[in-house]
């Protein structure tokens, strides 16, 4: 294991932007600072609400659903501001909010004030997942997207785990207390995340004007660039696709738990003891799991995913009750399917989009396609807790199809999509912008790659 993660640290470093080591460290520091933060809040979910205030656990679940839902314009919006006023002052933006939102978290005693709050941290992760794939588009030559997107998603795992075994020491010790503590110190992660991605400026890039300021003046409003965005086929197709693979990602957080517990009787420890390790897996192998697919077309990449995940939903059909042993070995074998198939999806996926998206609408087209998946997040919950009270099969069933239909989705999408995101073969950069001849963009991007090796 040290020599795995000592080689993948390694690669890391040579995939790493031309920045000056201040600014990467920056860049690297606000992922690693962010995803502790929500490593820390995510177990309470809510469980916070439940412990600081006095209304019931259906109240809570009403409100904190009614303001998930009513967060689902905030991606489009975002993306029209990516567009308009660049990527990082989302970013920042995104995380100013959040913290503001867990200072309600802390201030929350009645159901208005817990509307507010959960509306302001969930619009907050509608603009990141809207701006950070943009944001490290910009750092970065398009054929090496997926080892960015890896490196980061390497690091958000390592940092959940990191959150999570200090969420369980503070609620082991005390549980009010304890969630305000965690709170409180997501407050002030988001600021400094904040602070770390406001310094970073690379100084060359794959794309010119990547050194803009936090907040880019140099774009104009542009005359119907919706109507650009949605006339995009691919989009649709992807959009589509994510739909139904985002119902893979209540396996772990609600499928799995609910059916291990309430429909096997085992301990509820379990599944949050797997949720642990993939996230620890993921930091181990993701970049390992991304560089062994390279070969591959990212469309491919995500059916990948979408089989290893029609393959974890058999095997957690198959568990048999009465048989403690053997459904615990089969959970943990579900749980690590799931995990592998996320480290396919996640970099393959966001990759894809970024690499087809025209620089001028990509805040938009990545709004798109993010905001399929947060329509799975707000319903998804709802109905899967509705098919486990009718009967577990039907759950089998639909996320199934939902996988299935989710890998038709992206390959469906590959008769429109270009060929430079499809493939991640070492290509000179994205097309001239503003006059700037090609070949020397080229050779800016081919420079910090031979300095790595």
């Amino acid at each position: 294991m040290p020599r795995l993660l000592e080689s993948s640290a390694h690669r890391l470093r040579g995939a790493m932007p031309d920045m000056a080591t201040t600014q990467r460290g920056g860049l690297v520091g606000s992922v690693v600072v962010d995803a502790v933060g929500a490593g820390m809040v995510m177990p309470l979910s809510l469980l916070y609400f439940t412990l600081t205030t006095s209304m019931s656990v259906a109240t809570i679940g009403l409100v904190t659903s009614a303001a998930v839902l009513l967060t689902l314009p905030i991606s489009p919006w975002a993306g029209a501001l990516v567009d308009r006023y660049g990527s990082r002052f989302v970013l920042v933006g995104n995380n100013v909010i959040a913290g503001v939102g867990y200072v309600g978290y802390l201030l929350a005693d009645n159901w208005w004030q817990v509307l507010v709050s959960v509306f302001l941290v969930t619009a907050a992760d509608r603009c990141y997942w809207t701006a950070w794939p943009v944001f490290l588009k910009s750092l970065t030559a398009r054929h090496r997207l997926d080892t960015w997107f890896a490196f980061a998603e390497s690091v958000k795992q390592g940092g959940f785990a990191i959150g999570g075994l200090a969420a369980a020491a503070f609620l082991s010790w005390d549980d009010h207390i304890g969630a305000r503590l965690l709170v409180g110190f997501n407050v002030l992660s988001s600021l400094l995340s904040a602070w770390l991605l406001a310094r970073v400026r690379p100084t060359s890039s794959a794309q010119p004007l990547a050194a803009e300021g936090l907040v880019r003046t140099d774009r104009a409003p542009v005359r119907g660039a919706w109507r650009h965005v949605l006339a995009q086929r691919w989009l649709w197709a992807l959009a589509v696709g994510q739909i139904g693979l985002s119902f893979l990602w209540l396996v772990p957080t609600v499928v799995l738990p609910v059916h291990v517990v309430d429909g096997l009787g085992l301990g509820a420890w379990l599944p949050t003891a797997l949720f642990g390790l993939n996230c620890l897996g993921a930091f181990a192998l993701q970049s390992w799991v991304t560089r062994r697919s390279a070969r591959m077309r990212r469309t491919r990449v995500v059916v990948l995913s979408a089989g290893l995940g029609i393959l974890a939903v058999a095997v957690i059909a198959a568990l048999p009750s009465g048989r403690p042993a053997v459904a615990a070995t089969g959970a943990a074998v579900a749980s690590l399917l799931v995990g592998f198939a996320f480290m396919c999806y996640l970099p393959a996926s966001s990759a894809l989009v970024a690499a087809a998206a025209d620089t001028s609408h990509e805040g938009r087209t990545m709004s798109v396609f993010q905001s399929a998946g947060a329509l799975t997040s707000g319903v998804g919950p709802a109905v899967v807790g509705w098919l486990l009270t009718a009967g577990a099969p039907w759950l089998w069933w639909l996320v199934t199809v939902a996988c299935a239909l989710g890998g038709a989705g992206f390959w469906a999408a590959e008769r429109w999509l270009p060929a430079r995101a499809l493939h991640r073969g070492e290509e000179p950069g994205p097309e001239p912008q503003s006059g700037a001849p090609a070949p020397e963009r080229g050779a800016r991007i081919a420079q910090p790659t031979s300095a790595a090796t």
